[in-house]
């Protein structure tokens, strides 16, 4: 049985990141109007565990800002999407943390980069589409 809080409260999957070996992703849930983040990740290790395992797994603690869910420098991974919700903050960070990588990490990032912008058009023409489906305005750009 549920509680009233649970029936409340709202969880949802922000966005999805991979990397070489491994990745996180960031959920959020909305309870009462307040926003939490925790982000769930695996990754290979180089040492294999007692049980044979070279993965390692792990959960965050929630938080109250989205950017401390995210991971060091999340825009050197490679995005597998994003929440319409959440489209335009990671678009806006986006920019705003790769102006902080340095020229060699530019370099490095570029493929993921041009993933990026594409990831951005996706979610955005989703987004246009699922306006006009809403309006049924065969027009939606006059």
């Amino acid at each position: 049985m549920s509680s009233d809080s649970d029936q409340d409260a709202k969880q949802c999957t922000i966005i999805r990141l991979c990397y070489e070996g491994g990745g996180i992703t960031v959920f959020g849930r909305e309870e009462n109007g307040v926003w939490s983040y925790w982000h769930e990740g695996g990754a290979m290790q180089e040492d294999v565990d007692d049980e044979g395992n070279d993965w390692k797994y792990w959960t965050s603690e929630p938080v109250a800002n989205l950017a401390d869910a995210l991971r060091g420098k999340w825009t050197m991974m490679s995005p597998g999407g994003i929440h319409p919700s959440f489209l335009s903050w990671f678009h806006e960070q986006y920019e705003i943390q790769r102006a902080t990588l340095s020229e060699g990490q530019r370099g490095m990032q570029m493929d993921r980069h041009e993933r990026w912008q594409e990831v951005f058009l996706e979610c955005a023409d989703r987004a246009k589409k699922r306006a006009h489906d809403a309006n049924g305005d065969e027009f939606p750009n006059r």
